[in-house]
């Protein structure tokens, strides 16, 4: 019962994420304030195994954990947006099933 409670979540989940994607605007639909900056970076990590160069010598003012998963997803797929979003998609479910394993641990099977 449980893992059909879990596929259940991740389904609908998923259906969710389709319709969200499929009902936006088509101009940079899926880039928030801040979105620029991570892919900028992650695009340069992924040319130059850097986060600065000559050309960009400015430190990042944030954290370089994002743009590394990008750099290196657009090391292996290319430097396409649509890898990302399967990626946070697939970061998103694994957060799901982390969340609901710890709620059944903390707060027992009920809660879970």
């Amino acid at each position: 019962m449980t893992k059909i409670i879990y596929s259940a979540a991740a389904v609908v989940f998923c259906a969710l994420s389709l319709f969200l994607l499929l009902h936006i605007a088509p101009r940079e639909p899926h880039c928030d304030i801040d979105s620029k900056a991570y892919l900028e970076r992650g695009l340069l990590f992924s040319q130059t195994n850097r986060f600065v160069t000559a050309a960009s010598p400015e430190q990042p003012y944030y954290a370089l954990g994002y743009p590394l998963c990008i750099g290196m997803l657009y090391k292996i797929f290319g430097p396409s947006k649509t890898v990302i979003i399967w990626f946070q998609l697939l970061l998103s479910l694994l957060s799901l099933l982390l969340i609901m394993r710890v709620t059944r641990r903390f707060f027992g099977q009920r809660a879970a």
